[in-house]
């Protein structure tokens, strides 16, 4: 060994390798632990009500009146600052930094009483990072009952970038792992012999298998084609990955049981959200590009979205619509842009039928639902399909959105182009429970008047109070309209021929009030909250995230934000 490198190829007696073995399965049980006590913390947090102080929750007659505290107004900026997007792979800051202080921490269980032997350090890596895949595959899990989104009030969706982060950082140990061993066998001129060895042929096997899944996991190839490139080598490659673990080295089977278990439990958990095979009626948006998907009843007759007597959803998730059952098979994830029946009105066992508004791509499961009213030449029922969810973070804050009243502060929702498919449920059933349009913003930027056609027919027939809706044609057409095109019931479309500056859309919403640091009591018809909800694309979202963001930082205003991202799927 080199002399400037503090590790070196040791020969230890047999108390010397217990000793070693005890070392190893100390710090594994260490590393292994740290993911189970970090979501301890946040759990309890949680439930001291301190976590989720800036998410959206009730604010007292009182509150509203008070100016801001010096104090407050800058958690307010360092919030908003650690969700600020970071990378397009792994989003906010507060992703990295956790990432970085946990890769830290593993490292140091790795270097920690480790002392100048090379061997000691090389199976440190590899066992710390074995003990991490339970966790990681946990993650995985898609169903709400996946411990860690019970622990931590997050969803799939949400937790997806710690996931693809905390994967690559235990593709960097193993990789450490792999090529220290590979370099004490030619150091030691023994790497023929070795590669004779079924020990070290599975551990090499395992390291190429999770190579593997780190390039299919790569943003350029997820995004190129999603289910034939990454979904299903993903779902192949993980299950082989647990076997050739399991021969590898006996120490590392208490971690491949773990991980076997969630591997089956996510299965089963998707499987029992799937429906039975539904005869749904698919039919093309004339002129565009968009379709309509509609999934009939009965409320029974869709376990995992309708239970019977309640909804199973809430406006905002989504759900798969799949060919079949096979993880093979591709699958979508579509927004339910219908709203939740209400069966306590209307008798609690009618029909209820789901609506879906889907852009139709070159993917495989577009392209074949598109084409099924020419090949079935049926109008109505002509895709029979499986439907599984509903999924994404709606259901957390929703439901306090609903319960919020009009001094509970302002809500904004944007949408670009389908993206109003996630917003316009949500702003219909603000519009039902408040009976009001006070303090509710809703704009929405579409390329043309017919792809938002299916939208402005959905806003005046479900809408049961008067609107507030600012709709601009982005795309520029022959008759260049620059009025309004209609402002029926408070329906306002402008067609613009481009996209307005979203600084005029943002400042229209907070321009009613003050600088939240104005040492003077707030007007009377000022909101102490905004909260922001938005769906399109990223050129839009990076706009209106710059302009809400000035408001926040600039003049330290309370503002709750989700962004709902879709593209990475299942």
């Amino acid at each position: 060994m080199n002399r400037a490198i503090p590790y070196h190829f040791v020969t230890l007696t047999a108390i010397q390798l217990d000793e070693r073995r005890t070392s190893l399965d100390r710090h594994g049980f260490y590393a292994w632990l740290s993911p189970i006590v970090l979501l301890a913390i946040v759990f309890a947090i949680r439930l001291a009500g301190t976590f989720y102080k800036d998410r959206i929750v009730p604010l007292s007659k009182d509150s509203l009146e008070q100016p801001p505290s010096t104090l407050q107004v800058q958690q307010r900026r360092i919030a908003w600052w650690l969700d600020q997007p970071m990378t397009s792979e792994f989003g906010a800051r507060k992703v990295h930094i956790l990432g970085v202080a946990y890769a830290c921490w593993l490292l140091f269980l790795t270097l920690r009483q480790s002392g100048d032997d090379y061997l000691h350090l090389t199976k440190l890596l590899g066992h710390i990072a074995v003990s991490q895949l339970p966790f990681q595959y946990m993650m995985a899990i898609k169903s709400p009952r996946n411990p860690v989104q019970f622990a931590t009030g997050l969803s799939h969706e949400t937790l997806n970038p710690y996931h693809r982060l905390f994967g690559r950082i235990i593709h960097l140990f193993l990789a450490a792992h792999a090529v220290l061993y590979m370099n004490f066998f030619v150091m030691e001129k023994i790497l023929s012999q070795r590669l004779r060895n079924w020990d070290v042929c599975l551990g090499l096997t395992a390291f190429c298998i999770f190579n593997g899944l780190a390039i299919a996991a790569l943003p350029t190839v997820r995004r190129a084609a999603y289910h034939k490139h990454f979904y299903r080598p993903h779902v192949v490659l993980s299950g082989l990955l647990m076997p050739a673990l399991f021969m590898h080295v006996s120490t590392a089977r208490k971690y491949v049981y773990q991980m076997a278990a969630c591997y089956i439990f996510n299965g089963a958990a998707r499987s029992n959200s799937t429906s039975v095979p539904i005869a749904s009626t698919l039919s093309l948006i004339c002129g565009t590009n968009l379709a309509k998907l509609q999934i009939t009843g009965p409320a029974w007759g869709v376990p995992p979205l309708l239970g019977a007597g309640t909804p199973g959803w809430v406006p905002g998730q989504h759900v798969y619509v799949k060919r079949s059952i096979s993880p093979a098979m591709p699958r979508s994830p579509l927004t339910v842009v219908s709203l939740p029946p209400r069966e306590a009105q209307d008798g609690g066992d009618e029909s209820s039928n789901i609506d879906l508004v889907l852009r139709v791509t070159n993917g495989p499961m577009t392209s074949w639902l598109a084409a099924q009213p020419t090949e079935t030449g049926l109008v109505a029922q002509n895709a029979k399909l499986f439907v599984e969810g509903p999924y994404g973070q709606a259901r957390t804050y929703v439901p306090t959105l609903l319960r919020a009243g009009e001094s509970d502060g302002a809500i904004m929702l944007v949408a670009g182009g389908v993206g109003a498919t996630f917003t316009m449920p949500i702003y219909l059933s603000l519009l039902a429970t408040r009976k009001s349009t006070q303090n509710i913003y809703y704009t929405w930027f579409v390329k043309s008047l017919r792809d938002a056609e299916w939208g402005l027919e959905m806003l005046l027939t479900a809408a049961v109070a008067e609107l507030n809706v600012a709709v601009y044609i982005t795309k520029p057409s022959a008759e260049k309209l620059r009025e309004t095109v209609t402002t029926k019931r408070g329906l306002r479309v402008f067609g613009y021929g481009r996209r307005p500056e979203m600084k005029a859309v943002v400042d229209d919403v907070f321009s009613p009030t003050r600088g939240a640091l104005e040492k003077s009591s707030i007007a009377k018809n000022s909101v102490a909250k905004v909260s922001v909800l938005a769906c399109g694309p990223p050129s839009m979202t990076r706009a209106l995230r710059k302009e809400v963001g000035k408001h926040v930082m600039r003049d330290g205003w309370h503002v709750w934000y989700h962004e709902e991202v879709f593209g990475l799927g299942p």
